[in-house]
């Protein structure tokens, strides 16, 4: 009896090691998709970019608080809080250079955090503003550029920005500078993840 009882405890500990083991993965995400939690500002939401680890695990390229762009663990994204879904273009697929324009946001020294405004770049950025002459980024500014700068649409259908949603064109910087959750004027993640006709990203 002793022994079955030892050899029911093992077996119970081993499969315990083993799901602790087990990767957590993000519901129906896919790399290079826009994933979503709530609980900032209360209605605002927060907003990162999906990569799965070398081992399988979940990460997030996301920006926080006063940090720079940082690769992050699945349970520090979600903070506590509620996961609302990962989300695409339909029009286009490929993530590996989303991933790319995130990987080289990450790599760009002393850019920082900032809720004021999607993105704020240097007085030298060209017409087509590259990754090193941003110099601050919101959540959300982090998913719209390294989508809109691989030509992927997020924000600006049907809206007041519809012919200025390109937030990589220096040009169409200042109409980003927004925050709220009336897509025909402001961006934020709220609107888009909203799948609503302001966005193009629809829910995996």
């Amino acid at each position: 009896m002793k022994k079955s009882m030892s050899k029911l405890l093992i077996l119970l500990i081993t499969l315990l090691m083993c799901f602790n083991a087990l990767p957590v993965f993000a519901a129906n995400g896919s790399n290079g998709d826009a994933v979503y939690r709530d609980g900032v500002y209360l209605i605002y939401d927060h907003a990162a970019i999906l990569k799965y680890g070398s081992d399988g695990s979940n990460m997030v390229i996301e920006t926080v608080g006063n940090g720079p762009v940082t690769y992050d663990n699945w349970t520090t994204f979600l903070g506590g809080h509620n996961y609302l879904g990962a989300f695409y273009n339909p029009s286009y697929q490929p993530a590996s250079s989303i991933l790319a324009t995130a990987a080289s946001l990450e790599a760009v020294p002393g850019l920082q955090y900032s809720w004021q405004g999607q993105m704020y770049v240097d007085s030298t950025a060209g017409s087509l503003i590259t990754p090193e002459h941003i110099t601050t980024l919101r959540c959300d500014g982090l998913v719209e550029y390294c989508y809109e700068y691989n030509n992927s649409r997020i924000w600006g259908c049907a809206s007041a920005a519809d012919s200025n949603w390109d937030i990589s064109l220096k040009s169409n910087v200042s109409v980003h500078q927004s925050l709220g959750t009336n897509g025909y004027y402001y961006i934020s993640p709220n609107v888009q993840c909203s799948q609503t006709s302001y966005t193009k990203l629809i829910k995996r």
